[in-house]
């Protein structure tokens, strides 16, 4: 029994295979326990991120710009949508009805969220892509 014990604290292949407490570790899962470690992190995403994905986007940073302006028409017509219907609200209950009234609501809301499908296909196609580049 001494002599088996011996044998194995000098032999590197003994006590390895036949212990199933310590797998034998290789170079590469050595290496993806270091990438996981390191795409585990937590916390704030750092600038840097958000400059690598402009870059591994489709047409790059004149991608993200429109992506931006994309965002800022979509804000600004939600916010429009919602000023007119405040400003529907306050009006006497017979002009509410009127024809050119109901329109432009309809017509507002109806591109805000026309605007908001757009941003998000935009959106999602360009950040699916800009993983798969980086």
């Amino acid at each position: 029994e001494h002599e088996e014990l011996s044998k194995a604290s000098t032999d590197p292949g003994v006590g390895l295979t036949n212990n199933p407490a310590t797998p034998p570790v290789s170079s590469s899962t050595a290496i993806k326990k270091k990438q996981d470690t390191e795409v585990s992190t937590s916390g704030v995403v750092k600038m840097n991120t958000f400059k690598s994905y402009i870059k591994a986007m489709p047409g790059g940073p004149l991608a993200g710009l429109a992506l931006l302006l994309v965002f800022c028409v979509t804000q600004a017509s939600a916010l429009a949508c919602i000023t007119f219907i405040g400003k529907w609200a306050n009006l006497p209950a017979d002009d509410q009805w009127s024809i050119s009234i109901i329109a432009s609501v309809f017509g507002l809301c109806l591109a805000a969220g026309g605007f908001a499908l757009i941003r998000a296909i935009m959106y999602f196609h360009l950040t699916i892509e800009a993983s798969k580049r980086l």
